[in-house]
């Protein structure tokens, strides 16, 4: 389960100041530990490219976002 914690809120903030956007909790499966996100969010940071939906298998299509 995603608890936030501060060193979750610290990942994030540089996650959105990366990317331009938050952390899209919502998509991501509630089952997700709160460690295993923070390492996901790391990778995406230090790679420069979002894949984070990707690496949990999250797929969305166009129409999902109107």
């Amino acid at each position: 389960m995603i608890q936030l914690s501060e060193e979750y809120k610290v990942i994030a903030k540089e996650y959105k100041k990366k990317f331009g956007y938050g952390v899209p909790l919502r998509m991501i499966p509630p089952t997700t530990e709160t460690g295993d996100l923070i390492l996901k969010i790391k990778e995406c940071i230090d790679s420069g490219e979002d894949k984070l939906l990707e690496m949990y298998g999250v797929s969305l299509q166009e129409a999902d976002l109107v």
